[in-house]
């Protein structure tokens, strides 16, 4: 009695009883938790349940009181009920009834209720699923189960005729994948268009196995037509039926070998016409464009059928004029472009390896044309080799041999006066270094000048250097003995010139410096006898002393 217990306790002194304070408030508590729950219990009586849940659950009285736990199961359940949460519901009722059976007098028909509806939700579910994953055996038989125990069970009915309906299909399916196995394409095609009736929209993959059959069937037709065809010798007809199915199917049964059989049959005869027509022109025009198509059309009868109207043997002939006339060509075209060895390698094998001096009239000439040709060529380069390498006298040998065999060979003529030129420029050049190691200064210039005229370009820098030193060194040695011959001539003050000259071109030059003091002193013994002489004239005793 939490009422009564409060208001005694609200008359009792802390003072006297020190525990009255909390007991107090637990009374009042108690009392609290007492008026919530005859609250939730008023809402459950009118049927709101969503109120009853919010009271129970926001002052905890379910957790302080049984009877307030029974009544939040409950609550709850009503209101899983409504919402068609029906497992939920049935787990709630019956945790009520494993408490208390006589809580409520309608708790027991609600459990049934509820367990009912969550066994028929979870069959539903389960049909559901396995129509989901096509097993739809297993689901006719969890709809059928529904609807025995609820005939009007919602969406049982519509999705049991979709079950049977998928059913239906399913075996008709496997009875047209199997007429496909079979390769009975008409029957399998009749199969696939009744399902496609059932199921416009479509079922599975029927319209492209449908599509499939039908290509099937006419694959089949059109190469049985080529089959036929070819038994009767009608290559053409054959060649277009077996076309058909071979653009359609490249890999069905045979239809590639049989195709290129009918086509071998008509290729070869064509193939052996245009080959002896091309062989025939093109050994009377020497065209080797139609040689080589004679080889390619009369190989390409060959591969069919080398028997054929002695197909091997002109084929071999083609060949053969097709090699010997490419001989031909390619020297001629080398001899043009003036590759010697190339040109005489292919006459050499036209003449002498296939025996055929006589072949256009001329192969014979021609090589041994080539090889003059290269013969003179080679004297060319040979002399081009010398003249790089200033080795002038071979030049000049090896040019000689060249005019002298073909006087109009190019520029021939021309490069041996160069040559001839070049040996005289150099054998002058030679002669001027010796004569200047020699210190022959004349001899030296003489030999510059003679190059300078006759070719002022001619290793133009040496020369210049060569010819400046050489004057250089020749004016050091005339002033050097006119000098001396000065001296000879007790001409000191000309001797001294001279000298002075030499010292200033280049002091280390003999003994210029030595014979310049010399000089100088000369002068000046020279100055004072002449100034003694005049002193001893005058009387001047002092002064000529």
């Amino acid at each position: 009695d939490w009422e009564g217990a409060a208001s005694a306790f609200s008359k009792v002194s802390s003072l006297e009883y020190p525990d009255v304070k909390q007991l107090l408030e637990e009374s009042r508590r108690q009392r609290y938790l007492n008026e919530r729950l005859k609250e939730a219990e008023a809402y459950l009586e009118r049927g709101n349940w969503e109120e009853a849940v919010k009271i129970l659950e926001e002052y905890n009285v379910a957790s302080e009181r049984p009877d307030g736990e029974l009544a939040l199961r409950y609550a709850r359940a009503r209101l899983q009920m409504e919402k068609g949460e029906w497992e939920k519901a049935a787990e709630n009722l019956q945790a009520v009834l494993d408490q208390r059976l006589t809580y409520r007098d309608d708790l027991n028909e609600l459990h049934q209720k509820a367990d009912k509806e969550a066994r028929l939700a979870r069959w539903m579910r389960e049909a559901v699923g396995l129509m989901d994953g096509g097993k739809w055996s297993q689901a006719r038989i969890r709809l059928e189960q529904i609807l025995d125990q609820e005939p009007g069970y919602p969406e049982a009915e519509q999705k049991l005729e979709q079950v049977q309906e998928e059913i239906h299909l399913s075996d008709l399916y496997k009875e047209a994948s199997q007429l496909m196995k079979a390769k009975r394409w008409a029957e399998a095609i009749s199969r696939w268009q009744e399902i496609l009736q059932i199921r416009p929209s479509g079922y599975r993959d029927a319209q492209d196995r449908l599509k499939e059959a039908q290509e099937e069937l006419e694959l089949a037709t059109f190469y049985n037509r080529g089959i036929e065809a070819a038994g009767r010798g009608n290559w053409r007809d054959a060649e277009k039926a077996f076309a058909k199915v071979a653009i359609k199917r490249p890999d069905y049964r045979e239809v590639q070998k049989q195709l290129k059989n009918a086509q071998d049959k008509i290729a070869l005869s064509e193939a052996f016409r245009r080959g002896v027509e091309a062989l025939e022109e093109g050994k009377t025009t020497y065209n080797l464009k139609q040689l080589k198509k004679a080889v390619t059309e009369l190989e390409t009868a060959c591969k069919i059928d080398r028997r054929y109207r002695g197909a091997a043997n002109r084929w071999n002939e083609a060949k053969r004029e097709y090699k010997l006339l490419k001989h031909y060509l390619d020297g001629q075209a080398a001899f043009n472009q003036k590759d010697w060895a190339k040109a005489i390698e292919e006459w050499r094998k036209l003449v002498e390896e296939e025996g055929q001096p006589d072949y256009h009239g001329d192969a014979a000439q021609k090589l041994a044309e080539a090889r003059r040709q290269a013969r003179l060529h080679r004297l060319s380069d040979e002399a081009e080799k010398a003249h790089q390498s200033q080795d002038w006298e071979q030049a000049i040998l090896l040019l000689e041999q060249l005019v002298e065999e073909k006087p109009a060979f190019p520029n021939a003529k021309n490069r041996l006066a160069e040559a001839k030129m070049q040996q005289k420029l150099s054998t002058a050049f030679d002669r001027a270094k010796q004569a200047f190691e020699g210190q022959q200064w004349q001899e030296t210039i003489r030999q510059l000048e003679f190059i300078r005229k006759t070719r002022p370009a001619y290793r133009k820098k040496e020369v210049d250097d060569l010819f400046e030193e050489a004057e250089r060194q020749q004016a050091l040695e005339n002033n050097y003995n006119r000098g001396l011959e000065a001296i000879e001539k007790k001409d000191w003050e000309t001797a001294c010139q001279y000298f002075q000259k030499v010292y200033e071109m280049n002091p280390d030059y003999r003994d210029v410096e030595t014979r310049l003091r010399q000089v100088h002193q000369q002068q000046t013994l020279q100055e004072h006898y002449e100034a003694g002489q005049a002193a001893f004239g005058g009387e001047e005793w002092e002064t000529a002393i």
